[in-house]
């Protein structure tokens, strides 16, 4: 099996393991960003109104459709990356550092997941906040929004995961980078092995999570109104003013506690997850090459 191919399957055994670590607390986000959020005074009313009215199972509401989407993303996610991220390093004349590396290939990797993340992050925010239970399922949202809308009304809000797959995913790989790097240095030299390891990758990955929902919350507020959104098509320009006018700049930043309480562990379990599945897939295939 080739490294890309490798880069792939791990890619998509890390988005699986965030998307379950994390998809509670995204649920309590995306209800606090849309725009009946108003109706929740926070973050802890809002888990308290989910539990009393549906339960453990309202959090998990339409897991099943971004557990696939969010997995095969996160997949296609670290196979650019590390594709963008073999260019830019062997590309000498460049003259870019590790972390420069790092951001300009996350960057590079962000345009190409957005296309596949809008139709997956469309449903995933419709049925979080279907509390009337509209939906049966995912399938039966996906076949919905088709039959309504078309191909266009998958793709709504594309432009804003565009913009924050592009800023935020520059700033992911270049923090975790960083920060692995720093956390790396009290060893003197030595490479950490074992569970410092997994203990650096939790950290790591945990800040690197935290830094792109700050970075990036006020634009994916944007994006799930537009796409919560089931009346006239709304442009970004349109729904950003939409916010302005009703909730003021506040608005913009609904749901940051839950974010940066979710991004933590979330982002860590991706990274734990990746960097075992990439290092057991190809420790792996070099001890099948040896036997061979």
């Amino acid at each position: 099996m080739q490294d890309a191919g490798k880069d792939y399957i791990a890619g998509v055994l890390a988005g699986s393991a965030g998307m379950i670590a994390g998809y509670p607390f995204d649920t309590v986000k995306v209800r606090l960003q849309s725009v009946g959020g108003s109706q929740y005074r926070g973050p802890l009313h809002c888990t308290l109104s989910i539990l009393r009215a549906e339960g453990i199972r309202g959090f998990f509401r339409g897991l099943t459709a971004p557990l696939v989407g969010g997995a095969l993303e996160t997949g296609l996610n670290y196979f650019l990356y590390e594709r963008a991220l073999e260019y830019t390093t062997n590309s000498s004349w460049l003259g870019l550092s590790r972390f420069q590396n790092a951001f300009i290939s996350g960057c590079a990797a962000g345009v190409g997941i957005a296309v596949v993340l809008t139709p997956v992050e469309l449903v995933k925010c419709r049925m979080q906040v279907d509390v009337k239970q509209m939906y049966r399922s995912a399938w039966d949202c996906y076949r919905d929004v088709l039959k309504r809308d078309g191909m266009r009304g998958l793709m709504r809000g594309f432009a804003a995961t565009e913009a924050r797959e592009i800023i935020g995913n520059g700033l992911y790989f270049w923090s975790y980078t960083l920060a692995k790097h720093r956390l790396g240095q009290h060893q003197e030299g030595a490479a950490p092995t074992g569970l410092m390891k997994v203990g650096i990758s939790i950290l790591a990955g945990g800040l690197a999570g935290i830094l792109f929902w700050t970075a990036v919350l006020p634009i994916d507020v944007v994006k799930t109104n537009m796409q919560v959104s089931t009346g006239r098509y709304q442009s970004l320009t349109q729904s950003t003013v939409q916010i302005l006018k009703q909730r003021g700049i506040r608005g913009f930043y609904a749901g940051l506690g839950t974010s940066l309480i979710r991004a933590f562990p979330a982002n860590a379990a991706v990274w734990v997850a990746w960097e075992l599945a990439s290092s057991y897939l190809k420790s792996s295939s070099k001890m099948h090459s040896t036997a061979n």
